[in-house]
This record gives structure tokens, C-alpha cells and sequence, in this order.
């Protein structure tokens, strides 16, 4: 049965529109293969819906050559083009007027051609629908395509009662195929010819675009991705593989159709390159796309220090200061190891590359950059933040358990409590009340670096006296040494005008 989904849709979104429902707009958007689809996904060329309209152009009920193009099947307008010949075909004037007939005899074969011209697409199937004249009528209808006969019947309306070849596969898919119509003696055998229907696939050169055609994935920080693959002129029923090239534990793949997520390994060793390759199968063909994978460890700001200007790093590290400039070098600008040993074992940041840093003070990041010299000092330049700030207990055990500095908590503490503030509820939970003996060590030297720099409440966003900034480039000691020479400074001034206001008295 023909489906004229476009028809419906109009008139769904007429009603949709005058509804003041969510659709703006009455007039439906076509729909490629509307009109012409049938519900197996056949293109269906009805020669009956625009009859009135071609057979006014010299047709006859007189036995006679006719061609019709896609311009006559004006109803039809989503059907791949195609030229249908006729050797012997009428408009008759009784028995049957709404298609055109067909006739052979003894001396005469009537020859149907079916040729497709669009050159994107062949035929890889075919059916015919005949309508009976009359019981009488006998003939053989012979279908053939690349000289290979798909079917060859006798008395078609014996075998074929509803007058439908069913649909029959060319084996090898080409843009013709020819309905031959064989009768003996003088008379005319006619039928009717109501539609032919065609099955196609592309003929385009089959290719993937995957959306993403390198990663970076970072060990133990931003370490999954998705992976989108989009197959252009495969065809139908596209199916998708997805498989590594090689077998490097670096990269564990998982795949659902054309989706794909890739995931470093927690433990990765060393960075290395892994080449993912997506394949995607329709019904013309295959092709295949890579995706590079860059699994990397982070090095650490030590380690980064050693790397030659000019050359990329990426680095795991955490944020010990949140303020940035976007335009000018600051110092304001680092990031520390969780066993940096001093402030000093900090790396500047030049020129701010992601403004989220701002807000991610204590936060577990991957920097990549380039390193940079800058008046002897080192730095990264150029640099982004991969993924997504990371706030988490393992994190945050790792921060307050590494490195032994006397005073290290005057530029460490601010770091992990921001740290903590920004882990999930549970995961705070856990850190307070845990007995795990790394967790409640970290814990304990936690709570000793807050008592040291006189914060009363470790485990809240810190209001009043303490800050929660004494690593903000000392700028919070800054502030308490000059507001102590200005103490200072005005006793001394007081101290001043009293001797010298007794020393008046006394003159």
C-alpha cells in the first residue's frame, strides 16, 4: 500500500497551527520519499494517480510507442527521476480508463523499459502490479534486468491473482529493468499496468566523519570521552564497529552504535598514542575513519620545570591561586604539586587561557601549556585547563598528606580548604568521620594546619578574622605587617605631641 505521508502532515499541521499548538507553522516541510515510499521502503511509481494528466498529451486508445518522464508523475515529487518506454500502450475507453493498458499479440511483444536516471541511486529489487482485462486474457510476463531474467510467467492472473509480482532481488544491482509481454495469435492480450515498484541503494563512495578526530585523555583526570561517528551515503540499516588498532591498556573502548566512549586506564604508566578506528556498513559499501587517542600522564610541576622552553607540557597539579589577569604576566597565577616542598616549588601561569581557573581555587586541574622562561622565572604560557576542575577526597588526602615544610600551612592550608569546600557532601562526610588511616591521617594534619593559622572552623566557608586566602601571594601577611607599622607609627606620632605638648607647658 502507497503512503502519502506528506499529505498527512499538512494537514496534521494545518490543525496543529490553527490549534495554537506548538507547531508555527501550516504549511508541512517535505518529506523526501513521502509520497513515493511504501512501508517496506520501496519507491513506488503509481501510474494511476496522474493518468488525467498524461494521457492528454496524445495518448489514444490506439496501440502505440509512449514515454513517460518524472514531468508526467507530477504527484510523485519525491521519486528518484526516471524514464518509463513503452512499446505498446493506450488510454482505453472501457474496462480500464485510470491506467495506461498494455497489449501484445502473436506479432507484437509489448516491452516496458523502467529506466532510473538518478545517478545517485540503483535498483536492487523490483515489483510489478498488473490489473486483469478479463479472465480470457492470457499472456506470459517475462522481467529481466542486466540480461539476467528475474521472472518468466504464463498466465500471469493464474499464478499472480492479486496481480503483484512480489518483490524480486536482481542479484546484481544496475538502473533498468525491462517488462516483456508475450502473447500467441492475432488478438490483443491487454492488462492494465497500475505501478512499479523499486528498491534502491546508494551509489555514492561510502564515508565516516567522526566528530573528534584526536583526543587527549589524561590519566586519572578527564579520562572518558564520547565519541560520535556520522555515516554519510551508506545507504540503509548502517550498522557501526568500533575496535582498537592496537591493544595498548592505555585505552579501554566501549561502543554502542555511533556512540563511542573512550577511557584512559587510573594507572597508566607513561603517555602513549592509541589509534581507534570506526567502521561504518551500509547497504553500498564500508569505510572506515581513525581517531587519535593521546593517553597522557600529567607530569608533575617538578618535572615540568626540567621540560626546554617552547616545547608542551601538560601538568597535574592544583590551583594554589585563583586570581587571574588576561592580559598581563602575574604572580598571581599557580599551581602547586601536592608534595611541593615550598611556595617556591609553585609554577606561574602566563596569560590565562581558561577564566574557570578563577573559581577553582584548590582544585585538581591539567594544565596544558607550553613552558616559557620569563626574567628567570619559569612558567606556562598559552595555557587551557582539560576537562573539568576535579575537587575529590583522593585529591584532597593527597594534598594535605605529601610534603614536610615547616610552616607549610601559611600557603597550603588556603589551598585545601578550598579544596574541600568544593567536594561533594558525602565525599566531606567521609573526610570528617572516616577510619580510614590515610583519610584520619590527613585528617589530623588538616585540622593542626588550621589551628595553626587561627581558623576556628575547618570544615565551613570561613567568614570573619581568617580569610581563608593567607597563600593569595602573601598578601593577607601584607596587609597585617602594614596594619601593624601603621599601630605603630600612630602611637609613635601620639607619643610625639604629648612630649612636646608638656615640654610647651612647662616653657
Amino acid at each position: 500500500m502507497k503512503v502519502k505521508t506528506g499529505l498527512l502532515l499538512g494537514a496534521a499541521a494545518a490543525l496543529v497551527g490553527l490549534a495554537g499548538g506548538v507547531l508555527h507553522s501550516t504549511t508541512a516541510t517535505p518529506i523526501e520519499g513521502a509520497y513515493a515510499l511504501t512501508d517496506d521502503g520501496a519507491y513506488y511509481y503509481d501510474f494511476v494517480a496522474d493518468f488525467g494528466t498524461y494521457t492528454a498529451s496524445g495518448w489514444s486508445n490506439s496501440y502505440a510507442a509512449h514515454t513517460l518522464t518524472q514531468a508526467d508523475l507530477a504527484s510523485q515529487p519525491d521519486l528518484p527521476n526516471a524514464t518509463i518506454k513503452f512499446t505498446r500502450t493506450s488510454k482505453q475507453t472501457g474496462t480500464i480508463t485510470t491506467m495506461p493498458v498494455l497489449a501484445a499479440n502473436g506479432e507484437n511483444d509489448s516491452v516496458v523499459t523502467f529506466t532510473l536516471d538518478d545517478a545517485s541511486k540503483n535498483i536492487v529489487a523490483v515489483e510489478l502490479e498488473l490489473q486483469q482485462w478479463s479472465e480470457k486474457k492470457k499472456f506470459t510476463m517475462t522481467i529481466t534486468a542486466g540480461g539476467a531474467t528475474l521472472l518468466s510467467e504464463a498466465n500471469w492472473f493464474t499464478t499472480y491473482s492479486d496481480g503483484t509480482s512480489g518483490r524480486l532481488d536482481l542479484g546484481t544491482a544496475g538502473n533498468t529493468v525491462v517488462f516483456t509481454q508475450t502473447a500467441t495469435g492475432g488478438s490483443n492480450m491487454q492488462v492494465g499496468l497500475k505501478a512499479i515498484k523499486v528498491w534502491t541503494e546508494s551509489t555514492e563512495t561510502p564515508t565516516v566523519n567522526v566528530d573528534k578526530a584526536n583526543i587527549d585523555l589524561i590519566s586519572k583526570f578527564a579520562s572518558q570521552e564520547t565519541v560520535t561517528a556520522e555515516a554519510l551515503n551508506v545507504g540503509d540499516n548502517v550498522t557501526y564497529v568500533w575496535s582498537k588498532v592496537d591493544e595498548a591498556n592505555a585505552l579501554t573502548l566501549e561502543s554502542e552504535g555511533a556512540t563511542a566512549t573512550l577511557k584512559v586506564a587510573d594507572d597508566l604508566a607513561a603517555s602513549t598514542t592509541v589509534t581507534v578506528t570506526v567502521t561504518a556498513t551500509g547497504n553500498s559499501g564500508s569505510a572506515s575513519a581513525d581517531v587519535t587517542v593521546n593517553c597522557i600522564k600529567p607530569m608533575t610541576v617538578k618535572e615540568a620545570k626540567e621540560v626546554a622552553d617552547d616545547e608542551k607540557v601538560y601538568i597535574g597539579a592544583y590551583v594554589a591561586r585563583g586570581n587571574y589577569s588576561t592580559t598581563n604576566y602575574s604572580t598571581n597565577n599557580d599551581i602547586i604539586d601536592a608534595d611541593a616542598a615550598s611556595q617556591a616549588d609553585s609554577l606561574m601561569l602566563y596569560l590565562v587561557g581558561d577564566a574557570d581557573l578563577a573559581a577553582s581555587r584548590g582544585a585538581y586541574v591539567c594544565i596544558a601549556g607550553t613552558m616559557d622562561t620569563y626574567k628567570g622565572t619559569r612558567q606556562v604560557a598559552d595555557w587551557f585547563v582539560l576537562g573539568t576542575p576535579a575537587y575529590s577526597i583522593d585529591h584532597m588526602v593527597s594534598l594535605v598528606s605529601t610534603g614536610e615544610t615547616p610552616d607549610q600551612c601559611q600557603y597550603r592550608y588556603d589551598i585545601a580548604k578550598a579544596h574541600f569546600l568544593g567536594m561533594t557532601e558525602e565525599e566531606k562526610t567521609t573526610f570528617k568521620t572516616s577510619a580510614d588511616t590515610n583519610i584520619a591521617a590527613a585528617r589530623e594534619r588538616y585540622e593542626a594546619w588550621a589551628s595553626a593559622v587561627g581558623d576556628t572552623n575547618a570544615y565551613e566557608a570561613t567568614t570573619g578574622a581568617f580569610n581563608g586566602n593567607f597563600g593569595n601571594d602573601g598578601m593577607t601577611y601584607t596587609i597585617i605587617a602594614l596594619s601593624s607599622l601603621l599601630v605603630i607609627s600612630l602611637a609613635g606620632v601620639a607619643v610625639y605631641f604629648a612630649i612636646r605638648k608638656k615640654k610647651a607647658n612647662k616653657a
